[in-house]
């Protein structure tokens, strides 16, 4: 295994922590990993809001200083993410603009404020906004949606993206190719979305070429198998679903999995194996918890010594993973 594939390996994870303690990202930092994505705990994240305890005790200063610190650990330009969706997840909601609703100008001014905040802590890149188009039971994105008008979503969305990025901080809209109805949540359950594919090509394609007209830097593949485009894979390691938002839509920036701990993508497997597949399938930079991150950069560096994948895919997504970073720098 050479040292410079088990670099690329490792640069196109997006490691996540739960908490500001980013003294385990040392062993990746040191063998090529440069992305972060500054995460929330289970709880958190089924209650949609940040804990009590979280933000009694984090401040802007003290973020800042656990990123400043991250950075004192590379020589490489980093990627810092964090969930910002307008509505729902919003890592730091306690330390950022307060705003609600649907509004687009409202919504575009806040999320100007909320990038040059961020950038002052030393975060650079957004995963968000959602701009899913939810038309029925969902419990995944219950309270994380901006509702079933595709046209009111893709207008959010559209003036989420342009203030994030007027701010310089880059967005990464969620969930393609759109989750209209969903039984399961994929982060618990092997969920299948059976969304017609003329609804896909449709009213939830709506709001994705709202966000890519706009120049959105990155677009996140969804964690659910997505019956009418791939009814075996998750559409995060499906290489139906990767080709349909580069062929369709014209998409060229980065592709981000979601995260690869879901059992909606591991569907009985090793993460380490979800990996090697969502890179395969077209997927640049790969979410996986950071107590995983090591497995999934093995197998991908193994991958490619063993020819599942072609060293010039790990080069391309190791590429497009630093435009992204560059976009936000």
């Amino acid at each position: 295994m050479t040292e410079s594939i088990e670099k690329l390996a490792h640069s196109v994870l997006l490691p996540a922590v739960a908490d500001l303690d980013l003294t385990v990202l040392r062993p990746l930092f040191g063998r090529g990993c440069r992305s972060v994505l500054l995460g929330e705990t289970r709880a958190e994240y089924v209650a949609r809001t940040m804990s009590p305890e979280r933000i009694a005790h984090e401040t802007r200063e003290l973020v800042g200083e656990a990123i400043l610190a991250l950075r004192g650990q590379t020589q490489e330009q980093l990627l810092v993410a964090v969930d910002h969706e307008v509505v729902g997840i919003r890592r730091f909601a306690h330390l950022l603009p307060q705003g609600e609703g649907c509004d687009p100008d409202a919504v575009r001014l806040e999320a100007i404020e909320t990038a040059r905040l961020l950038r002052e802590m030393g975060v650079n890149v957004v995963l968000g906004p959602i701009v899913d188009v939810v038309r029925g039971e969902n419990p995944w994105l219950r309270e994380r949606n901006l509702g079933s008008d595709a046209g009111v979503v893709a207008a959010t969305g559209r003036a989420a993206v342009e203030g994030l990025q007027t701010g310089g901080v880059a967005a990464v809209a969620k969930h393609y190719p759109g989750h209209s109805f969903l039984v399961d949540d994929p982060a618990v359950a092997p969920a299948v979305l059976r969304t017609p594919l003329d609804e896909l090509d449709g009213p939830a394609e709506e709001p994705f070429a709202a966000v890519i007209a706009a120049g959105v830097r990155g677009i996140m593949l969804g964690p659910a198998v997505v019956h009418a485009i791939d009814p075996s894979r998750a559409a995060s390691c499906s290489e139906a679903v990767a080709a349909r938002v580069r062929e369709r839509l014209g998409f060229r920036g980065t592709l981000v999995s979601d995260d690869l701990d879901a059992v909606g993508i591991l569907r009985g497997r090793r993460v380490g194996d979800a990996a090697v597949s969502s890179l395969a399938a077209g997927a640049d930079l790969l979410l996986v918890g950071a107590s995983a991150a090591a497995e999934c950069a093995h197998s991908l560096a193994a991958a490619v010594q063993d020819g599942r994948i072609s060293a010039n895919r790990l080069a391309e997504a190791a590429s497009r993973v630093g435009q992204l970073i560059s976009a936000g720098s």
